[in-house]
């Protein structure tokens, strides 16, 4: 739901975001400029209208997104790894469709034999 707010508390938000940006040098266009401006809005919204306790706010809850997954380094991907899991699901697949081959044969020759030889009379 989109929130509505006048341009005073616009500018006190806008505040916040670029005291933020200035004091840790970060560039308007970045991701972490855009996660700041999803913050401030999350600030807002919980209640904080004071601009210096605005700035606070953000600070804080940056601190604790920079110290979580949305910095963590990206997982290294083991290609040894990748490539026996495909193997092994290929083997799987191998085997499940072997199975099914050999049920339809085995059911294919239980129905030859369970029909009655025809009588020549």
């Amino acid at each position: 739901m989109p929130i509505v707010v006048d341009p005073e508390q616009l500018a006190v938000i806008a505040g916040a975001l670029d005291t933020y940006r200035k004091s840790k040098n970060v560039d308007p266009g970045s991701e972490l400029y855009e996660r700041a401006a999803q913050r401030v809005i999350c600030v807002f919204e919980s209640g904080i209208r004071d601009p210096r306790a605005m700035s606070h706010a953000l600070a804080d809850a940056m601190e604790k997104c920079t110290a979580s997954a949305f910095f963590r380094p990206r997982r290294r991907v083991d290609k040894e790894r990748v490539d026996r899991a495909t193997r092994e699901a290929k083997a799987v697949i191998d085997a499940e469709s072997s199975m099914r081959r050999i049920k339809a044969d085995h059911l294919k020759a239980l129905s030859l034999s369970t029909q009655a030889p025809k009588s020549k009379t």
